[in-house]
C-alpha cells in the first residue's frame, strides 16, 4: 500500500481551514458562495487522492489544478465582498500558491515518466 503524498496532507489542512471559515460568512453567502468554496476545496481534494494511483494520476493533477484555480477565484470573490479580512486573503493565497507549485512539479514529473505502451 502506498503512503499518501505529502500534498493529500496539506489538501487536507487547507479544506479544514476553509470549512472553519465558511460560518463565518454572512448568512446569506454561506450557503451560496460558501458552498461552492467547500466543494471546490473537496474537489481538489479527491483530486489529489486520485493521483495517488499511477493509472489516474495525470487526470487526477490536472482535475487539481482546475479545483485550485477555482477556489482561487472563489476566494479572491470572498475577500472582496469583505466576507473574509485581507490578512486571512494573504495566508490563504500563500498556502494555495505552495500547493500550486506542488501540483505543478508532480504534473510536470508525470509527465516526464516513460509512457507504458503495452495493450
Amino acid at each position: 500500500m502506498r503512503s499518501p503524498p505529502p500534498l493529500l496532507h496539506d489538501a487536507y489542512d487547507l479544506t479544514l481551514q476553509l470549512y472553519k471559515l465558511v460560518p463565518t460568512f454572512p448568512k446569506a453567502q454561506r450557503f451560496v458562495l460558501g458552498q461552492r468554496i467547500e466543494n471546490a476545496a473537496v474537489d481538489f481534494l479527491y483530486a489529489i487522492d486520485e493521483a495517488n494511483t499511477p493509472r489516474e494520476r495525470a487526470t487526477a493533477l490536472r482535475r487539481a489544478s482546475v479545483a485550485l484555480d477555482r477556489l482561487r477565484l472563489l476566494l479572491r470573490i470572498a475577500t472582496d465582498l469583505g466576507f473574509m479580512p485581507v490578512t486571512r486573503h494573504e495566508a490563504l493565497f500563500t498556502t494555495l500558491g505552495a500547493l500550486g507549485r506542488q501540483v505543478g512539479g508532480w504534473i510536470k514529473w508525470t509527465d516526464a515518466q516513460p509512457r507504458d505502451t503495452t495493450p
